[in-house]
């Protein structure tokens, strides 16, 4: 069972409560009343893309360097045969 937090509507208190996913809202355990809800655990931010900003995708960014570090691996290949003659 996952942990929940609750606030009161009443009075506005928190508190945190084991509870199956589908259990109604428990009440509250300082004043007792029904109207409680449970409160969103994560935050999600949305990154709106606009014209005057220029940001790259992660798919963009991890193809720009697998090349950069293909570029240096190749190098590194024709060093290490010039080494070895």
């Amino acid at each position: 069972m996952p942990k929940y937090t609750y606030k009161c509507l009443k009075c506005e208190n928190l508190w945190c409560q084991w509870a199956a996913m589908g259990d109604d809202p428990p009440s509250c355990p300082a004043c007792e009343a029904a109207s409680t809800y449970k409160v969103p655990s994560h935050i999600f931010f949305v990154n709106k893309e606009t014209k005057s900003e220029k940001v790259q995708k992660i798919g963009t960014i991890t193809k720009e360097h697998i090349e950069e570090n293909r570029e240096i691996l190749e190098k590194m290949k024709e060093m290490a045969k010039k080494e070895e003659e």
